[in-house]
């Protein structure tokens, strides 16, 4: 990216994407795989990709990350008039949409359950208000046969209940 190679650059942040949500099932931090979508979304807007790509990248990273914020000061990082009012809209327009939470029934003794790698605790185990999206929900504890399953989260719902029982 900081070369201007944003079309290779493009191309090498969708591999890396790509390996990681092959793999997410063996991820404990989930926010370098939210930055990979947040940097391949800058990549994709300085490689002249349509502004339904760029936004599709950086929803997907929004939804793992909240809080994610795009860096814009580096050389290009997104200084491309539009990208900041892009990602603000974007930003906005989540911000409004209707949340849902995951719950975990059947965790073992001593095992723990994460929701994108952020850990669940409470009775019952239930993650905070969640954006509608693929989010990533991992059971695991020493002695134990990790538990993974990935959910689509829709906002027209309250909750996701799951069962990772063995």
């Amino acid at each position: 990216v900081t070369a201007g190679k944003h079309g290779e650059a493009l191309a090498k942040l969708r591999s890396a994407i790509e390996l990681y949500e092959k793999s997410w099932a063996e991820l404990v931090d989930f926010t370098r795989l939210a930055d990979t979508y947040a940097q391949a979304g800058v990549a994709a807007w300085n490689s002249g990709a349509s502004a339904g790509d760029t936004t599709h990248l950086l929803e997907a990273g929004c939804t793992l990350l909240p809080t994610l914020v795009l860096d814009t000061r580096k050389k290009g990082d997104g200084k491309r008039e539009g990208l900041r009012p892009l990602f603000e809209s974007l930003q906005e327009r989540l911000g409004k949409a209707a949340k849902a939470s995951v719950s975990v029934a059947g965790v073992p003794e001593g095992a723990e359950a994460y929701v994108d790698g952020v850990k669940l605790a409470g009775s019952p185990l239930q993650s905070e208000p969640l954006l509608p999206g693929t989010h990533y929900v991992q059971v695991r504890g020493a002695g134990w046969e990790p538990w993974t399953q990935s959910v689509k989260v829709k906002g027209d719902r309250k909750s996701t209940r799951l069962n990772s029982s063995h």
